[in-house]
């Protein structure tokens, strides 16, 4: 199967009625699997993390799933290549170590976009995969993302707040070969799956 993310924008003020309606409408078929659902508040209001078996089979999903919400005015799905898991533990276990157990509700996931130099793309990918849990931030997973226009690499990550992700993105600026990033917050992150399946995805990167 292979991974894919839609980015849908949302008409103005049915933010919280489209997540609801895709929230109903995100089942698990034979060949399609909905992962994560989360909101995000740049140029975009949602996103999506799919598995299908081919663009084809997604295409018919997205139309009769996604596409038949009104409230939805525009979606973009690109697909995640080389995708490789990085957490080997659970978000539970994260946020245990938080010290402020009261706030230590929902950690945001981080999205960062990175625009590679031409021949750096291995070494980059190879350097970011090396990446491991600190105090403060859980990397989660990577991969390619060549059909974005202006990007190549897409890292996702949890951190506990804004300057842990912050201090965490200038480490990535700093590779050899990152020309720039481009970072978005995603919160209300809901897993579609159960967290076995989960935790298969991030370590095996199938289902």
């Amino acid at each position: 199967m292979t991974l894919f993310m839609a980015v849908c924008d949302v008409e103005a003020g049915y933010d919280k009625l489209a997540y609801e309606l895709l929230l109903k409408n995100l089942s698990r078929t034979e060949h399609v699997v909905p992962l994560l659902i989360g909101q995000i508040f740049e140029s975009a209001d949602l996103e999506i993390m799919i598995q299908a078996d081919d663009v084809d089979l997604l295409n018919d999903y997205i139309l009769q799933r996604i596409r038949s919400i009104k409230e939805l005015r525009e979606i973009m799905v690109y697909p995640i290549t080389s995708f490789k898991g990085l957490a080997k533990f659970s978000l539970a276990d994260f946020k245990d170590s938080y010290p402020d157990q009261e706030k230590a509700v929902e950690f945001p996931l981080f999205t960062v976009k990175l625009d590679i130099a031409p021949t750096k793309d291995t070494e980059v990918y190879q350097e970011l995969s090396k990446t491991s849990m600190s105090d403060t931030v859980l990397p989660a997973f990577l991969g390619y993302t060549f059909q974005q226009a202006d990007f190549d690499i897409g890292f996702y990550f949890f951190a506990m707040d804004i300057q842990s992700a912050w201090d965490f993105v200038q480490n990535i600026r700093s590779i050899e070969g990152v020309w720039d990033t481009d970072i978005r917050v995603v919160t209300r992150i809901k897993s579609l799956v159960s967290a076995q399946d989960m935790a298969q995805l991030m370590q095996q990167q199938k289902l």
